[in-house]
């Protein structure tokens, strides 16, 4: 152990709520609280971790959620996260998106800092997580199962136009082609342009002078699609200008010309040379040098055509494996246990009576289903494989070491008879019986129950939930999966059904307040027994807290809401005395 680097033999501190058991040497006050003999009993207890029978529950991790960056820092919720628990969970830094930028870019550093600085405190880290539809490199992704270029066609020159990606502004991307005689003002022309592109979108046309002056703003437009398309419209230059201009930053990718024809409105003499490009003469097109593009002739692709499914599929398990192999290697195979997959079960569904796998929907714009390329069957088996073959890949591994779980919400569901967890169970049965039948021995090793929860006043309530939460822990464990809380949290609702925030808390009477706080502490307390008493020993993984404090007005995650075992000045509440009193197993003792 090397906690004791940071954490060096307590002071006596009477009257502080954040115990100095949580701050031993920490070098700023503590406020007192409001009230000091309604919380001076937590002065009592010490550092979470210790009240654990490490005898009766051998391979039981007491958890905490915790960002990279704020344990990186070292500052005050790193000492609490390395004083009272056994293992970290980043929130969102070992998430793909994190470490995959939307070129493909992969970058692990803080990932290693917080590996190394996880080692130097002397607590495990809990991977999370390998795969999900959220927090994904979404362009990148879409961007390797794009329609594919079918071969340029002989004999079928054009002009091709090659930038990046799509920008916020029709002119940061453009070409021009510069006329030898001006067009005159005043005077009608008919312009025709046969384009196609790898992006969809509007090629907006803006001629003028070549010395940049008198553009002439919304005189047409060009349509841009992946397959070929011819277009024609008619302007009248309102002053002399010698400069077609075309701007696509929007659309971006590769653009292909042809068949370029410019003449005066009842006339049949096209004013550009080349029209066709069927000579090496691109004399009359330019560019500005500031902005990136290049063009040339070439045989031009008749169109693209979409990869097949088995394509699209082969082509994301590369990439998978690819980011697996890489934060493995990052990690150096001291992360043992991973979420393999998070938040895979939908609501609804049927699948042999159980709910379907989370699809792609109207609100997905912003998510990636691998699941929707690789099939419900065969997303299980492909990205086990991934992470089995990175781990064992890391000099210094024994593969057997390596857990994998899969970790979803709702489990814990009063309102379906806790089909969710039921349904969870279902398909890692379908992924291993489908990985067994492809001789790759696929196999979850646990199941992660998130338990984003609230206490509630309203006595019928609470106890729908509380047999939800012995059903759920029961699935559970006749699953013989390694059984782990992943996610607990826990709110309050008041008898009306309201959720009560941290400040309204804070505006009871000492009494009232303390009363609702201890009854949330009984309720955390109540979870951890149930734990110990369904779940059996050898299936024993642990439990994370994911709040440490109670959480900030303007946070992302239940914002103001009394989540936390320590409120905001990182003092202990009766949440943590719950929690203590549940490690410390009393009631199942014998």
């Amino acid at each position: 152990m090397k906690v004791n680097k940071y954490i060096i033999s307590a002071l006596v501190c009477p009257f502080v709520l954040g115990s100095c058991a949580d701050w031993d040497d920490w070098k700023y006050d503590v406020e007192k609280p409001q009230t000091i003999a309604q919380y001076e009993y937590l002065n009592d207890y010490a550092p979470l971790k210790e009240y654990l029978d490490r005898g009766a529950h051998p391979g039981f991790k007491v958890s905490a959620a915790l960002g990279a960056d704020e344990f990186n820092q070292q500052g005050p919720l790193f000492r609490l996260a390395a004083h009272n628990f056994d293992e970290i969970v980043a929130g969102n830094a070992m998430k793909m998106a994190s470490c995959v930028d939307d070129q493909g870019v992969m970058d692990f550093s803080k990932v290693s800092s917080f590996v190394t600085a996880a080692e130097d405190a002397g607590v495990s880290i809990y991977g999370h997580t390998l795969a999900w539809h959220a927090q994904q490199p979404k362009k990148w992704l879409e961007k390797l199962i794009k329609d594919k270029e079918l071969p340029p066609a002989e004999e079928n020159p054009g002009l091709i136009i090659t930038s990046g990606e799509p920008k916020a502004n029709p002119w940061d991307y453009e070409i021009y082609y510069d006329l030898d005689e001006p067009l005159k003002a005043g005077t009608t022309y008919e312009i025709s342009l046969n384009v196609r592109g790898t992006n969809s979108g509007t090629i907006d046309f803006w001629p003028g002078k070549k010395d940049g002056s008198d553009t002439q703003y919304g005189a047409g437009s060009f349509i841009v699609s992946k397959s070929a398309v011819d277009n024609s419209f008619s302007f009248t230059p309102k002053k002399d200008m010698d400069r077609m201009r075309f701007c696509f930053g929007k659309v971006g990718g590769t653009l292909y010309f042809d068949n370029f024809v410019l003449k005066e409105k009842g006339s049949n003499q096209n004013i550009v040379v080349n029209s066709t490009f069927d000579e090496n003469d691109i004399s009359h097109w330019t560019k500005v040098s500031w902005v990136n593009i290049s063009y040339k002739i070439g045989n031009v692709a008749a169109a693209t055509a979409p990869l097949t499914p088995q394509e699209k599929s082969d082509t994301l398990t590369w990439a998978m494996n690819k980011w697996v192999s890489g934060m493995m290697q990052a990690t150096g195979g001291k992360v043992k246990a991973w979420d393999l997959i998070n938040e895979a079960i939908s609501g609804d569904g049927n699948v042999n009576g159980f709910y379907a796998l989370q699809t792609a929907g109207e609100n997905s714009e912003n998510d990636f289903f691998w699941q929707d390329y690789f099939t419900p069957e065969m997303y299980g088996p492909i990205v086990e494989k991934a992470a089995r073959d990175a781990y064992a890949a890391v000099e210094g591994t024994t593969p057997e070491d390596l857990k994998l779980f899969i970790n979803d919400y709702n489990l814990e569901s009063d309102w379906d008879n806790n089909k969710k967890v039921k349904s969870l169970v279902y398909w890692i049965g379908v992924w291993e019986k489908k990985g067994q039948e492809l001789g790759w021995n696929t196999k979850i090793d646990g199941i992660g129950s998130q338990m984003h929860i609230s206490y509630y006043e309203n006595e019928q309530t609470l106890e729908s939930k509380k047999r939800a939460i012995q059903n759920m822990l029961k699935i559970m464990a006749e699953s013989g999966k390694l059984v782990r809380i992943s996610e607990l949290d826990m709110g309050y609702v008041d008898a009306n059904g309201n959720d009560v925030t941290t400040a309204q808390l804070e505006k009871l009477p000492i009494e009232e307040r303390v009363a609702k706080e201890k009854a949330m502490a009984e309720y955390y307390k109540w979870i951890i027994e149930q734990y110990f008493a369904i779940v059996p020993v050898s299936q024993q993984y642990g439990i994370c807290q994911w709040c440490l404090t109670d959480s900030p007005t303007d946070s992302g995650w239940r914002p103001g809401q009394p989540v936390g075992l320590w409120n905001l000045n990182y003092q202990r509440k009766p949440a943590y005395g719950g929690f203590a009193d549940g490690l410390a197993n009393k009631k199942n003792k014998k």
